[in-house]
């Protein structure tokens, strides 16, 4: 499996700016990011693209086993995450409604950020991210007290079919879209997560390198501000 370094390019569609935003539009090895600060690596075997959910839009194309890694957490998102937000488009390449639900199978991780513990093992704790486990959808921002996720709903990803999902997370407020739609919403007095040096993924858990997501992607962003209701139904139909 190889490494091929994803490049970097500022565009931004949002009264925000992404402080990482893949796009896929340059045929590879290439993938055009934003910021210059760090590229992301693609471990995949070869680069496979394939056309996005919209007009112009490209998308990247993972097997099982294949990943992006991206940005340490703290360079992304800071040390403190009080706020933020992570959106993009996924098409699976398998069928969410058949895994498992076992406590340590049926997992497939979409994209997540997380700190280090102790002893260098994911703990729960301090993690924000989508994942599908069995046939429900997860979303994540939790910080140093808490590991449950902010929202469990049915998963509504199908085989070859694109969907736009979107966090978005403050003090006060965490919120789950789904296709521009506000699906999931919980309110209360959050603690911030807390991020270090450790490298966020897409299409796998950062420290295991397992649970991964055969499938495409499209327009992966992350925010350091909350986005609206209204971007991210510009976002989610473009």
């Amino acid at each position: 499996m190889g490494i091929t370094t994803i490049a970097v390019l500022a565009l931004a569609a949002t009264t925000a700016t992404p402080v990482m935003h893949l796009s896929f539009a340059t045929p590879g090895p290439y993938v055009p990011d934003m910021g210059g600060i760090f590229p992301a690596l693609l471990h995949a075997a070869a680069w496979v693209s394939t056309e996005g959910p919209a007009a112009g839009m490209q998308a990247l194309v993972l097997a099982e086993g294949e990943y992006i890694e991206l940005q340490e957490a703290r360079v992304l998102l800071g040390e403190e995450a009080a706020s933020g937000s992570l959106c993009l488009w996924v098409r699976p390449d398998f069928d969410p409604s058949s895994l498992p639900s076992g406590t340590w199978e049926g997992w497939a991780v979409i994209a997540w950020l997380q700190r280090r513990s102790g002893n260098g093992l994911p703990d729960g704790y301090n993690e924000i991210g989508l994942a599908v486990h069995g046939p429900r959808l997860l979303a994540k921002a939790a910080g140093p007290e808490t590991s449950a996720p902010f929202a469990d709903i049915d998963c509504p990803l199908r085989k070859g079919h694109w969907t736009h999902l979107a966090i978005t997370w403050t003090p006060t407020r965490r919120c789950l879209y789904v296709d521009g739609a506000l699906t999931s919403e919980a309110a209360g007095d959050f603690q911030a997560p807390r991020l270090d040096d450790f490298p966020g993924c897409v299409a796998c858990h950062p420290p295991t390198r397992k649970w991964f997501f055969p499938g495409a992607f499209a327009d992966v962003r992350v925010y350091k501000e909350e986005l609206s209701a209204e971007d991210i139904r510009r976002i989610a139909r473009p």
